[in-house]
């Protein structure tokens, strides 16, 4: 009876454990080598409207954006014109790598490219942390649609996030109101979409330097900053 009672215990606890390991060393052995595909990541120059020098003198050097006016009496003169979205150098596409330290722990590619009337902004990344001895993944990808002037229009996003912590959300701007749907729930905001920034994932950020060359601001700027963050 006593031998029966040690194998009876013996099994409930070594049946357990040894599928925990087993677990354990699936999980280490499928996790993703995030480190050796960011190795292949290339590095490109910044472009130009994103460099420390104003892109302005880039845009009131160009021909095309000069209009000769000439009145009675005098010698014609050149006018520059505001900059418009075509004065830029789209498309913009790349890699963004978060580190923390030395440590990355997340990249997204995004590509910021013209589209009929407007300008799209697409990416799609991935975050990831330890976890015991496995590595655990969050997927995510965003899609940012502006007018000419830069003004949100709408944005899509979702992440994909384990044990039920994903995501999804989307926003529609017009007039003066956001309205943001995230699974059931629906918000409406009030937003000046003329000093509007939406801050989503880390790609959001390209955006700014052309916003501040079109607009033509100087120093500093206070903008409405919508953030969407993930889960």
């Amino acid at each position: 009876m006593k031998r029966r009672t040690k194998w009876i215990l013996g099994l409930s606890v070594g049946v357990p454990t040894i599928l925990i390991v087993v677990v354990l060393l699936v999980l280490r052995l499928s996790s993703p080598n995030t480190e050796l595909n960011l190795a292949s990541i290339e590095v490109k120059d910044l472009p130009n409207v994103w460099s420390e020098e104003s892109a302005a003198d880039d845009v009131i050097g160009d021909v095309g954006n000069e209009t000769a006016i000439a009145t009675e009496g005098q010698d014609a003169e050149a006018v520059v014109l505001p900059p418009t979205i075509d004065d830029f150098e789209l498309p913009i596409s790349g890699t963004l790598v978060m580190v923390n330290g030395d440590k990355p722990f997340g990249e997204e590619s995004f590509d910021l490219t013209r589209e009929g009337n407007g300008v799209m902004l697409r990416s799609d990344g991935t975050f990831w942390f330890k976890a015991l001895v496995a590595t655990i993944t969050l997927k995510y990808d965003q899609v940012l649609q502006l007018d000419s002037h830069l003004r949100p229009v709408s944005l899509v996003s979702s992440f994909n996030a384990p044990l039920g912590f994903g995501r999804k959300m989307q926003a529609e701007f017009s007039d003066e109101s956001a309205i943001v749907r995230t699974g059931d729930d629906v918000e409406e905001f009030s937003v000046d979409l003329e000093r509007a920034f939406v801050l989503g994932t880390f790609s959001t950020y390209a955006v700014i330097p052309l916003l501040y060359e079109l607009r033509q601001f100087a120093g500093e700027v206070s903008l409405e900053t919508m953030i969407f963050g993930g889960p």
